[in-house]
């Protein structure tokens, strides 16, 4: 009768130290289930972050590039209209001197020609004075 008591007590301890066992390995796969998920979100949020932090830089150099595009073509513009303005000035230059040339040189160069004009008239007349008393 002892040997079955201590065979009882001895199922009764196994039956304890299993489900201990049992225990620990639950408590295991829901620690392994647990670990698994936080590093799945874990994942999951820095693949989020670093997307988030590439979309905004690209954002951030589409911006930087349409400023740069903006900038290029107020410079274009600016050259753009330097040269318009330096031309026209040029082309006003040229024109005032046109006409300072002609108010100053016009008249001694008609009144030099108009000279010549009546120098030639006289001559002409003297030949048919001259043909004429022929």
């Amino acid at each position: 009768s002892s040997a079955l008591a201590a065979a009882a007590v001895l199922l009764l301890v196994l039956r304890v130290l299993l489900r201990v066992l049992l225990l620990f390995l639950l408590l295991f796969l829901v620690v392994v289930v647990v670990v698994r998920v936080v590093a799945a979100a874990a994942v999951a949020a820095v693949a989020a972050v670093a997307a988030a932090i590439v979309f905004l830089l690209g954002l951030l150099l589409l911006f930087l590039l349409l400023v740069l595009l903006l900038v290029l073509l107020l410079v274009l513009l600016l050259v753009f209209f330097l040269v318009l303005f330096l031309v026209l000035a040029f082309a006003a230059i040229a024109l005032l001197l046109c006409l300072l040339l002609g108010l100053f040189l016009l008249p001694p160069l008609t009144a030099k020609a108009n000279e010549v004009a009546v120098v030639r008239r006289r001559r002409r007349r003297k030949r048919r004075r001259r043909a004429g008393a022929r």
